[in-house]
Formats: structure tokens, sequence, C-alpha cells
């Protein structure tokens, strides 16, 4: 019978720094969360700018496919929403462990009082985008609490008054090459719609990008980026409008929207563009104002919106068939799209649906839908949504405030 062997502690106290560095930066963002309570040293050094300086130059090792099943991928993903509660202002869901956390931007005011006053509104990444009650935009990372404020810059350079304006549109990208991100809002002055200005912030260059809008835009959806594009439904007339996020300037989009969609939203999954949206017809055919299906369409190569998925009827039901019915709060998170409502919340799993769809023995769509699990937290709470949002937290973006 073979014994045990007990290695000494004192042999892992001599492990070599060396050793240590290739090694810690391969490991995932959440076991170096974890390895912070070790003890204070190990805190310190995880979050010194040596170590993040070293994060920056490795790759974490990416999940298995085989590990990710449904309600689960890569534990870094979260789904964080915002909420209308002061005590609750933010929520945040793991898909890996199913499980529903209660995150802190605590550390963006040093007066606790003034939170808020603070408002997420968008985010990238490991990055979170806040907007303070003066108006100016602060970029953070709730991991190492690292922050830069960029003011919103719409008089090419002379300043603004940044309480003054009115958001209409924010959205936010990031750059995993050049580990760089992109804040897009269109506002204007006291929510003048006739002066609307389409603003870009490049932290490479550490400057604004601006243009004046030639017609009002009524956005109808949120913002998505793919690529250095930033897609959005607009009305009068409904219709797909992309910005260059290089020259701030909008066109119109020849695929348009289907007609007959209700409260749209946007994401985009494996570089392509998901719609999502409501239907309202009726026994003949005809377009109602009470809806009756939730479909995901998928954009092609070819510039045409295939359905891909739509809600089960049971499931539609329970969650949006009724005459209060205001839409889903969607975001894309990793295979996944995420529907949060005022009754729960809902997965597609998206990769799923399209290899399904190019099988030609599986029929079954409805197991490509599932429920999220449900929070005592939460109860009550749905109704006081103000948003969804997608991160995957990072110790190697933005490393210096």
């Amino acid at each position: 019978m073979s014994k045990r062997t007990q290695l000494s502690k004192r042999i892992w106290c001599e492990l070599p720094d060396a050793l240590l560095e290739r090694l810690l930066p391969l490991l995932p963002v959440s076991s170096l969360l974890r390895f912070r309570c070790v003890c204070k040293s190990w805190n310190s050094y995880i979050l010194s700018s040596h170590f993040l300086r070293i994060c920056s130059t490795a790759r974490s090792v990416p999940p298995s496919p085989d590990a990710v099943s449904r309600h689960r991928s890569d534990s870094n993903s979260y789904l964080l929403i915002s909420t209308w509660s002061p005590d609750y202002p933010l929520l945040a869901y793991n898909p890996a462990h199913q499980t529903w956390h209660l995150p802190s931007i605590d550390f963006v005011s040093k007066e606790p009082e003034l939170l808020s006053h603070y408002s997420l509104v968008a985010a990238a990444g490991g990055l979170l985008c806040v907007r303070e009650s003066s108006g100016k935009l602060v970029v953070c990372n709730p991991v190492t609490k690292a922050m830069t404020g960029i003011g919103i810059d719409i008089e090419d350079g002379h300043g603004s008054d940044s309480a003054a304006l009115v958001i209409s549109l924010a959205s936010m990208m990031y750059d995993d090459l050049s580990r760089s991100f992109k804040v897009a809002v269109v506002c204007s002055c006291q929510g003048d719609a006739s002066k609307q200005v389409t603003c870009v912030y490049d932290s490479r260059r550490n400057s604004w990008t601006r243009e004046k809008q030639a017609e009002d835009i009524f956005f109808e959806s949120a913002g998505a980026f793919n690529g250095n594009d930033l897609f959005v439904v607009v009305d009068f007339p409904k219709s797909l409008m992309v910005m260059d996020a290089t020259t701030a300037t909008w066109r119109a989009h020849a695929a348009g929207v289907p007609a007959a969609v209700k409260y749209p939203s946007l994401v985009v999954v494996d570089g392509a563009l998901v719609l999502l949206g409501a239907l309202g017809i009726d026994e003949n055919h005809t377009e109602s104002d009470r809806v009756n299906a939730y479909v995901v369409w998928r954009l092609t190569v070819e510039g045409v919106w295939e359905e891909v998925g739509r809600m089960p009827r049971a499931m539609f039901n329970q969650i949006g068939s009724n005459d209060g019915f205001e839409g889903l709060s969607c975001v894309a998170l990793d295979q996944g799209i995420y529907m949060v409502s005022s009754e729960g919340s809902v997965l597609f799993d998206m990769r799923a649906a399209v290899a399904g769809r190019q099988d030609t023995t599986s029929s079954c769509d409805d197991l490509h839908w599932s429920f999220l699990p449900q929070s005592a937290i939460l109860s009550g709470l749905f109704a006081c949504i103000k948003d969804v949002y997608s991160m995957r937290p990072s110790l190697d973006t933005l490393e210096t405030s």
C-alpha cells in the first residue's frame, strides 16, 4: 500500500517568482480574484501595476467548448442589471454558477451619500461607464477600481455644461487587441432634439469626435456595437441605422427592419447582428396592437433578416403576453441572449439554435429557451429595471486612473 506524500509547506514558499509570473496570468480572472483572499501580500501583488502589466501581455486560457452548457458559460462573464431601486441599484448574474450577486461601484465616489446620483450607462469588456450627477462620464474597472473621467465635449474642445446635456443614446465598445475602448453618446442641450450631437470618445487618442445631426433621430432601441460600427433601430420612419465610430456619422442600413416588429432590441453574437422583437398579428394575419409572439432574427452576410428562434408560446404567455407588455431588456453574453422582463428572465441559446437549424433532423426549438433561476433579492425589483449589460471582469483593462 502506497503512502500519500505530504508536501512541505516550505516548498510552496520557495517557488520562484518568475515561475509564478508565468503561470498566474494564464488562470481565469475568477481564480485570480479568489487568490486575493489568500493573504494581504497576495492581494497587493495581484492588484499591483507590475502584475497588471504582465497580464496585459498574456492571454487567459479560453473555456473549453465542452464546458459550456445550458445556463453555463465562461465563469468570467456576468449579466448586469441596473435598476431604479435605491437599495439595489446594480445586480449581477453569473451564468456559470447560476447565482445572483449585489456588486457595488461605491469606489467611484468619495462621498457615499452621493452614490445615488451615479448611474450606469454603458459597459464593454471589463469596463463600466458611469455618469455622475454633474453629467461627467467616468469609465472604471470594478475589479481593480481604476477609473478615468471623460467629460462629454460637444463644442469642439471649448467645453460644455455636461449637467445640461440630455443623453438619448449611450453605448460602449472594447477592443481586445489594442486594449482600448470607445464611448459613443448622442446628446442634446436641454433635450432639444433639433440640436442632437453624436460624440465618440476614443481612449487611444484621448479625445472626442463630434458630428451634428442633419435630422432628428428618434431611437427605438439601445445601440449594439459590431466592430467599429454602432447599430440602432430608429423610428419615424422605422429603420436600421449604423454609425461609424471613427467619424461619428450615421447612415441608413439597407437591411431595414421587419415592418411589424415592436419593442426591438439589437445584440451581437459571434460577429452577427441579431434583432429581437415582438410581433402583433391577429387571426386574420394583419398587424395588431396586442403582441402574441417574440422572435429572434439574425442578419445574414447577404443582408437579409433570417428568423432563428421564436419564444415558446407558454413561456411568452408567462412573461410577455399581457396588455402592459413594454418589451424585454436584452443583452448577449457569450453564445446566449438574455431577456429580462417584469415577470422573469429568459435565456436563448443562440449557438444551439443556429446549429439546430442547420441540422435537418432537429425539430425542437423549445429546447433552446430556458428560464433563469429566481432570486429572493430580485423579488419585486424587475419592474424597476433600467437596462441590462454584459461584463467580463478583467485585471488588465484601464490599468491607470
